[in-house]
């Protein structure tokens, strides 16, 4: 509505300074192209540039969580924010918690998530989701046509080790 456009504006403060963006955030996420270079360097400037106890996320479908927080001093704090295509439809989040991503920082987003009306995949561990999960899924099926009896114990295999929030939880 007219009415959400014009509040949804008035949050946005538009700035050209990384450091003036983020001195009074409780929450950063990060979006950029899926390049882990470019990412590490945004993790390495909004862990300068944010209050210590901001948590950090990233938007990233295929690079390691843990990865992007060994570029801060605080690995408790930073975790995945998957958002599903197209956002403003799908209502999903897919969480994704690195290897010292603490319960405090998952709760905080999870409950988040809620307030903003999506839904969360459940808590996803730290590996490569997206970019390979489904097309190595698709090929199991694929082969999996001419001897049935094998579909379930490589489909139940493949979607534990692709990390599934259904296998999980």
């Amino acid at each position: 509505t007219d009415a959400e456009k014009t509040s949804t504006l008035a949050n946005i403060t538009p700035t050209q300074s990384m450091e003036e963006g983020l001195k009074d955030v409780s929450l950063a996420v990060e979006a950029a192209t899926e390049n882990q270079n470019i990412k590490l360097k945004i993790f390495e400037s909004m862990d300068k540039f944010a209050p210590a106890s901001c948590i950090l996320a990233s938007n990233t479908s295929s690079i390691s969580i843990t990865a992007l927080a060994a570029e801060t001093k605080r690995p408790d704090f930073v975790i995945g924010m998957h958002f599903m295509n197209p956002v403003p439809v799908m209502r999903l989040v897919e969480v994704i918690r690195g290897a010292r991503t603490s319960d405090a920082t998952c709760d905080a987003v999870k409950a988040l998530c809620a307030r903003l009306g999506n839904y969360t995949l459940g808590w996803c561990h730290d590996a490569l989701r997206f970019r390979c999960g489904w097309p190595v899924r698709l090929k199991v099926i694929r082969r999996t046509i001419e001897k049935p009896a094998g579909l379930s114990v490589m489909w139940t295999e493949v979607w534990y080790r692709s990390a599934s929030p259904i296998s999980r939880t």
